[in-house]
């Protein structure tokens, strides 16, 4: 009985140690296969690495491009609404559109009883104030001989600030109107006044639209017309949240019409970049202000721009040429020795029409295959046949 289980017990340690050295072997096999899968041995196939071009990856001055949509806006300061300062009809029209105007150039006359009310207004408060000016003048004078008492100054001093500010309030009204204070002070002596508001522009420009038009009523902040001054764009980059990752204000731009290549590019820079999503393009806004010339871009054209940007210090750049792809992955040849290449996965953060840009699966100093991708390609996927 006793042999009869030593040899049972035998038997099953046997059987251990072989499936032990089974599993040896297989995991022996596929590390085996793993290695041969990621590097190419070149000594049986018909190509040397004196026939590849090798390219250093390191931290070369290259620039990022990115290629983005762009529309063209007047510039902030150089567009200008021109809005109803009061009630009233629109009595005349001076300017058209599309004609040039002046900074102060009257354009449109707008007829209103509110307007006549308050020349009526200023005429008042302005005789009363010289009346009460005079007045303590002249008392000023009378309390130094004595003759008017300090109460009675108190109370002409008083009735003086009265009229004074009274006087002031009316007059910044005028002012708010548009009126200067060379305007304001001749309408003292203007003996034929009329109830119509000028109504001038507020900078130098082309007068864009008319909202208003001849006879037609208005209210007080209706809007009447638009300048806009050609001089000046604000261009607007559409970029997409992740393109903040590369693209940071100063960066260079080139910008062109969207299909006409024959008109010239404007050279510019990213003034700055708004911090949040645009709500009706979803996408993060690039600023940059260039100067107009009158015939392009114009406002409202759609544009193309080409952004350049630093490189990322975590970055490495590569030629797209020696990018290759194995199914979903990106791949690069990398030069291990004499007679044989390295494949390695990469991740690109990045890339453009020239270069992509490595995050991970390579280090700087190596050097990866420019040429002959194609037959490397080839020689990979006949070894996974032949495998």
């Amino acid at each position: 009985m006793k042999t009869i289980n030593l040899l049972i017990l035998l038997g099953v340690l046997l059987l251990l140690l072989s499936c032990n050295n089974e599993k040896e072997n297989t995991e022996s096999v596929e590390a085996k296969n793993e290695v041969a899968k990621w590097t190419l041995d070149l000594t049986e196939a018909n190509i040397s690495v004196d026939d590849i071009e090798f390219y250093e990856l390191g931290k070369k001055d290259v620039k990022l491009k990115k290629a983005v949509p762009g529309i063209a806006q007047s510039a902030p300061n150089y567009i200008s609404y021109i809005a109803a300062p009061m009630d009233g009809i629109v009595s005349a029209l001076y300017l058209n559109e599309g004609e040039r105007v002046k900074k102060g150039q009257v354009i449109m006359e707008i007829e209103s009883l509110e307007y006549g009310n308050l020349l009526s207004e200023f005429l008042k408060s302005s005789s009363e104030y010289e009346y009460q000016q005079g007045r303590l003048d002249r008392n000023n004078k009378l309390l130094e001989k004595g003759i008017t008492s300090q109460s009675d100054m108190e109370m002409i001093q008083a009735d003086f600030e009265l009229s004074k500010a009274n006087f002031v309030a009316v007059k910044t009204r005028l002012m708010t109107l548009g009126l200067d204070s060379y305007e304001i002070e001749n309408l003292k002596n203007s003996e034929n006044i009329e109830p119509h508001l000028m109504v001038r522009a507020r900078i130098s420009g082309v007068i864009d639209q008319h909202y208003a038009e001849l006879g037609m009523p208005v209210k007080a902040y209706d809007r009447l017309a638009s300048i806009v001054d050609p001089t000046q764009l604000l261009i607007k980059g559409y970029l997409s949240p992740e393109d903040l990752n590369f693209v940071a204000a100063g960066d260079s731009v080139v910008i062109n019409r969207q299909s006409d290549n024959t008109v010239g590019a404007i050279i510019s820079t990213i003034a700055s970049i708004n911090p949040a999503l645009d709500e009706n393009s979803r996408s993060l806004i690039a600023n940059i202000y260039v100067e107009g010339n009158g015939s392009w871009p114009l406002p409202g054209e759609n544009l193309r721009l080409e952004i350049y940007s630093e490189t990322p210090e975590n970055l490495l750049a590569v030629p797209v040429s020696a990018i290759s792809w194995l199914g979903e992955d990106a791949i690069l040849y990398v030069f291990a020795d004499e007679n044989t290449l390295e494949i390695r996965k990469v991740e690109i953060a990045s890339s453009d029409d020239t270069y992509s840009f490595i995050s991970s699966g390579v280090s700087e100093g190596e050097l990866v295959a420019i040429s002959e991708i194609f037959t490397l390609k080839s020689l990979v996927r006949y070894n996974e046949f032949a495998e």
